[in-house]
């Protein structure tokens, strides 16, 4: 048994059980890989025959799957109400394997990072400048030269422009924009004073406009990191957590909180992230 294998097994044991259960089933797969499910109710009314069809499938999944890569019977399942404070995943946050054309099987990893992804977008205000995301699956295609003509190219038509450099892992488009002019703070260390409850402290210190623009536009720049961030790799470590001020917050609705504070403090017209 592998780590793929045992999802796999898992999907179909979960599939075989949909239609006695009478509900769809989410396989929460944790940070060393091992899965639990989660369902709505330990009692559901009016369901006969749902006792037994979940102790057999625990049974074949502990048979199957054995706890290498599945929790013990005891912890095996979890049910929502009885854990309603916890900010569990339900159907929109979690990717579809399988299912019975009326119930579903799906999975929520929780990675290290990324792990909502492909949920539904937070709700927010809605920004008034236009948005454009650059994204490649490889470094050295000519995402940040693009980035920096466009910037140059819409501030000479006199637009305001704010770029995010976003490439944390290497960033590069704000050497180019701003030399060694950096603002004090950084995109990092937002994330990493956010999710201590302080990010609007580091706000006002991350905005440099570059010396690039020419016309009668600006390019305001937001950097991965800046003058006074120090030790990068402590802080790049703990960026992509999601933990927000008030607990469990996915990743991209963090990233969203930030591009929205930063709007409306610069009122830009476009921004590119």
């Amino acid at each position: 048994m592998t780590f793929d294998q045992a999802l796999q097994q898992v999907t179909l044991l979960a599939k075989a059980k949909l239609g006695e259960l009478q509900e769809d089933v989410v396989l929460v797969r944790d940070l060393r890989g091992r899965i639990r499910l989660l369902l709505q109710e330990s009692r559901p009314v009016g369901r006969a025959g749902f006792d037994n069809a979940l102790k057999e499938l625990t049974r074949e999944i502990n048979t199957q799957i054995g706890t290498t890569y599945a929790y013990t019977k005891k912890d095996l399942v979890l049910f929502r109400n009885e854990l309603p404070s916890l900010n569990l995943p339900d159907g929109d946050s979690s990717y579809y394997l399988d299912g019975d054309g009326t119930f579903r099987v799906s999975l929520h990893d929780r990675l290290l990072i990324g792990s909502e992804w492909n949920a539904t977008p937070a709700p927010g205000i809605s920004s008034l400048a236009k948005r454009f995301t650059f994204y490649s699956m490889k470094g050295g295609v000519g995402r940040s030269t693009t980035v920096a003509v466009l910037a140059w190219h819409l501030a000479k038509k006199g637009k305001h422009v704010i770029v995010f450099d976003l490439d944390l892992e290497s960033p590069g488009i704000s050497s180019t924009l701003l030399g060694e002019d950096l603002p004090q703070y950084g995109i990092v260390d937002w994330f990493v004073e956010d999710a201590l409850g302080v990010g609007e402290a580091v706000l006002p210190a991350m905005v440099r406009e570059s010396g690039l623009a020419t016309g009668s536009g600006k390019i305001s720049v937001v950097p991965a990191y800046g003058s006074d961030t120090g030790d990068y790799l402590p802080k790049l470590g703990r960026a992509y957590l999601e933990s927000g001020p008030e607990g469990h917050e996915p990743w991209p609705s963090r990233l969203k909180r930030m591009v929205e504070a930063i709007e409306a403090r610069e009122a830009p017209d476009i921004v590119l992230l």
